[in-house]
C-alpha cells in the first residue's frame, strides 16, 4: 500500500507485479488525484520509442484526451 499526499485516507493500490498478468482485463479505475473515474484504454510498455521500466495505464478521463497513468496514480480498479 502507498499512500500518497494528495490522500486523506491509506489508499491500497496494487503494484505492477500485482497485477501483471490480467492488467489487460482491467476497464475502469480512479484517479487518486481528482477521485474521477476514467476508462482504460490498454496497457503502455513503450514510451518515445523506449520499454517503460514499470508498464503503465492509458487511460481517457470523462472529457478528455488519453494519458498515460502508473499504478501508483490509480485505485478502485473495476472489471
Amino acid at each position: 500500500m502507498t499512500t500518497l499526499p494528495i490522500d486523506d485516507v491509506p489508499v491500497s493500490c496494487p503494484t505492477w507485479a500485482d497485477i501483471a498478468g490480467k492488467a489487460h482485463l482491467y476497464k475502469t479505475a480512479r484517479l487518486r488525484s481528482t477521485g474521477e473515474y476514467v476508462s482504460i484504454i490498454g496497457v503502455r510498455r513503450y514510451a518515445d520509442g523506449l520499454e517503460l521500466v514499470t508498464p503503465a495505464f492509458l487511460v481517457r478521463p470523462i472529457n478528455g484526451t488519453p494519458e498515460t497513468r502508473t499504478t501508483e496514480e490509480l485505485c478502485d480498479f473495476g472489471l
